[in-house]
């Protein structure tokens, strides 16, 4: 049971890290690599699973670059605002 509570509060880390990120950067995306040292995890893989799982809970989207490569990810019911207004 433990071990469970573990991957979840890893999956809100990477959830977080993700929404804080954008807002930080200007509606950016973190890539894989910088989401593993936002939030300590040492495996590329890990992240991977937890952006996935994420994806299929309706959290988040893909937002696809060319040739249908993921370049993003796009918060469900987020939206990024400039600072400006524009």
């Amino acid at each position: 049971m433990k071990q469970r509570h573990k991957r979840f509060e890893r999956l809100e880390d990477v959830y977080q890290y993700i929404v804080n990120y954008k807002i930080q950067c200007d509606g950016v995306s973190p890539t894989i690599r910088q989401i593993c040292k936002g939030t300590n995890v040492s495996s590329t893989y890990v992240v991977y699973t937890h952006i996935e799982k994420l994806k299929d809970d309706g959290r988040i989207n893909y937002i696809l670059g060319d040739k249908g490569k993921v370049s993003g990810y796009a918060v469900t019911g987020g939206q990024w605002k400039s600072p400006n207004g524009v």
